[in-house]
C-alpha cells in the first residue's frame, strides 16, 4: 500500500510540475493558448509516465531487471501501439483538434521529456 501511495504522489507532482512549467513559461500571449498547452504538456506527460509505469508493475516482487524488459512481446507491442497513438493525437493535424490539444513546440516536448 505504501508504494501505492508514494507512487501516486510522484507521479501527482511530476504531471502538476509540468503544468506549472507551462504556465510559467508559455510559448503563446493569448491565454487560451496557454492553458491549452499546459493542458497538452499535463496530458502527454501522465501517459508517458503511465506507459513507463507499466513496466515498473509488471511484478510486484522483482525488478523489472529480474523479470526483464522484453520477454513479453505482447505486452511491448501493446506499450508500442499506446505511445504511437498518443503521439498521432498531439502531432497529427486532424487527430490534435478532434482531441482538443495543441501542437508543442520543441521547448515543450522538452519539458515534457524531462
Amino acid at each position: 500500500m505504501p508504494a501505492i501511495l508514494y507512487q501516486g504522489v510522484l507521479q501527482t507532482m511530476l504531471v502538476l510540475g509540468v503544468y506549472g512549467l507551462a504556465l510559467q513559461f508559455p510559448e503563446h500571449q493569448n491565454e487560451q493558448a496557454i492553458h491549452e498547452d499546459a493542458l497538452t504538456m499535463a496530458y502527454v506527460t501522465l501517459g508517458l509516465i503511465q506507459l513507463v509505469h507499466a513496466y515498473n508493475v509488471k511484478s510486484v516482487y522483482q525488478s523489472i531487471f529480474r523479470v526483464g524488459f522484453f520477454n513479453n512481446t505482447l505486452f511491448n507491442w501493446a506499450i508500442l501501439l499506446a505511445f504511437i497513438l498518443m503521439m498521432v493525437t498531439v502531432i497529427v493535424p486532424g487527430f490534435n483538434q478532434f482531441f482538443h490539444v495543441s501542437q508543442l513546440s520543441l521547448n515543450q516536448w522538452g519539458m515534457v521529456r524531462g
